[in-house]
Protein backbone atom coordinates (compact mmCIF):
# COMPACT_ATOMS: atom_id res chain seq x y z
CA UNK A 1 0.00 0.00 0.00
CA UNK A 2 2.89 2.35 0.61
CA UNK A 3 3.88 2.29 -3.04
CA UNK A 4 0.40 2.43 -4.52
CA UNK A 5 -1.75 5.41 -5.39
CA UNK A 6 -4.27 4.43 -2.71
CA UNK A 7 -3.60 6.25 0.50
CA UNK A 8 -5.78 4.64 3.13
CA UNK A 9 -7.16 1.21 3.88
CA UNK A 10 -10.63 2.69 3.29
CA UNK A 11 -9.62 3.46 -0.33
CA UNK A 12 -8.60 -0.15 -0.83
CA UNK A 13 -11.77 -1.47 0.80
CA UNK A 14 -13.91 0.84 -1.33
CA UNK A 15 -12.29 -0.47 -4.51
CA UNK A 16 -12.66 -4.10 -3.42
CA UNK A 17 -16.28 -3.49 -2.44
CA UNK A 18 -17.03 -1.84 -5.77
CA UNK A 19 -15.69 -4.82 -7.71
CA UNK A 20 -17.52 -7.32 -5.55
CA UNK A 21 -20.82 -5.48 -5.94
CA UNK A 22 -20.53 -5.02 -9.71
CA UNK A 23 -22.91 -7.35 -11.51
CA UNK A 24 -21.10 -9.65 -13.88
CA UNK A 25 -22.41 -9.35 -17.43
CA UNK A 26 -23.49 -12.65 -18.92
CA UNK A 27 -22.31 -13.78 -22.33
CA UNK A 28 -25.77 -13.25 -23.80
CA UNK A 29 -26.00 -9.72 -22.37
CA UNK A 30 -22.60 -8.92 -23.82
CA UNK A 31 -23.64 -10.17 -27.26
CA UNK A 32 -26.92 -8.24 -27.14
CA UNK A 33 -25.13 -5.07 -25.99
CA UNK A 34 -22.89 -5.28 -29.08
CA UNK A 35 -25.64 -5.49 -31.69
CA UNK A 36 -24.76 -3.14 -34.57
CA UNK A 37 -26.88 0.03 -34.65
CA UNK A 38 -28.40 -0.83 -38.03
CA UNK A 39 -29.76 -4.13 -36.66
CA UNK A 40 -31.07 -3.01 -33.25
CA UNK A 41 -34.52 -1.98 -34.44
CA UNK A 42 -34.99 -5.27 -36.27
CA UNK A 43 -33.69 -7.24 -33.26
CA UNK A 44 -36.19 -5.51 -30.98
CA UNK A 45 -39.00 -6.49 -33.36
CA UNK A 46 -38.16 -10.19 -33.38
CA UNK A 47 -40.21 -12.71 -31.43
CA UNK A 48 -38.70 -13.99 -28.18
CA UNK A 49 -38.50 -17.53 -29.57
CA UNK A 50 -36.37 -16.34 -32.49
CA UNK A 51 -34.20 -14.20 -30.21
CA UNK A 52 -33.56 -17.20 -27.98
CA UNK A 53 -32.66 -19.28 -31.02
CA UNK A 54 -30.13 -16.71 -32.22
CA UNK A 55 -28.57 -16.45 -28.77
CA UNK A 56 -28.32 -20.23 -28.65
CA UNK A 57 -26.56 -20.17 -32.04
CA UNK A 58 -24.00 -17.76 -30.59
CA UNK A 59 -22.71 -20.50 -28.30
CA UNK A 60 -21.28 -22.29 -31.32
CA UNK A 61 -19.13 -19.31 -32.35
CA UNK A 62 -15.93 -17.97 -30.90
CA UNK A 63 -16.83 -14.40 -30.04
CA UNK A 64 -13.65 -13.12 -28.43
CA UNK A 65 -13.48 -9.59 -29.84
CA UNK A 66 -15.83 -6.98 -31.25
CA UNK A 67 -15.08 -7.96 -34.87
CA UNK A 68 -16.22 -11.52 -34.15
CA UNK A 69 -19.43 -10.24 -32.58
CA UNK A 70 -20.09 -7.84 -35.48
CA UNK A 71 -19.54 -10.65 -37.98
CA UNK A 72 -21.86 -12.91 -36.00
CA UNK A 73 -24.67 -10.35 -36.12
CA UNK A 74 -24.23 -9.52 -39.79
CA UNK A 75 -24.38 -13.21 -40.76
CA UNK A 76 -27.72 -13.93 -39.06
CA UNK A 77 -30.68 -14.60 -41.34
CA UNK A 78 -32.64 -11.53 -40.27
CA UNK A 79 -29.59 -9.29 -40.90
CA UNK A 80 -29.08 -10.74 -44.38
CA UNK A 81 -32.75 -10.21 -45.16
CA UNK A 82 -32.58 -6.66 -43.83
CA UNK A 83 -29.73 -5.87 -46.22
CA UNK A 84 -31.39 -7.41 -49.28
CA UNK A 85 -32.10 -5.23 -52.34
CA UNK A 86 -35.85 -5.76 -51.95
CA UNK A 87 -35.84 -4.25 -48.46
CA UNK A 88 -33.76 -1.32 -49.72
CA UNK A 89 -36.34 -0.70 -52.45
CA UNK A 90 -39.21 -0.87 -49.96
CA UNK A 91 -37.47 1.60 -47.66
CA UNK A 92 -36.72 3.94 -50.54
CA UNK A 93 -40.31 3.88 -51.76
CA UNK A 94 -41.61 4.42 -48.22
CA UNK A 95 -39.32 7.42 -47.78
CA UNK A 96 -40.30 8.89 -51.14
CA UNK A 97 -43.28 10.99 -50.12
CA UNK A 98 -42.64 13.79 -52.58
CA UNK A 99 -44.85 13.64 -55.67
CA UNK A 100 -42.45 14.45 -58.50
CA UNK A 101 -44.99 13.82 -61.25
CA UNK A 102 -46.36 16.93 -62.86
CA UNK A 103 -50.01 17.34 -63.75
CA UNK A 104 -49.12 17.08 -67.44
CA UNK A 105 -47.39 13.75 -66.83
CA UNK A 106 -50.36 12.46 -64.84
CA UNK A 107 -52.80 13.48 -67.57
CA UNK A 108 -50.66 11.88 -70.27
CA UNK A 109 -50.41 8.69 -68.24
CA UNK A 110 -54.17 8.54 -67.71
CA UNK A 111 -54.84 9.12 -71.43
CA UNK A 112 -52.42 6.35 -72.34
CA UNK A 113 -54.07 4.08 -69.78
CA UNK A 114 -57.53 4.83 -71.19
CA UNK A 115 -56.33 3.88 -74.69
CA UNK A 116 -55.26 0.47 -73.38
CA UNK A 117 -58.82 -0.36 -72.31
Amino acid sequence: MNESEFYTPEDVLAIISKHLNDKAVTREEEIINNIPEDLKECWNGLEDKLKKSILTESKYFTLKNSMDVQNFWHTRTFAKALKSPEVAMIRESANNTIDTNSEAFTEAFLKAYDKLK
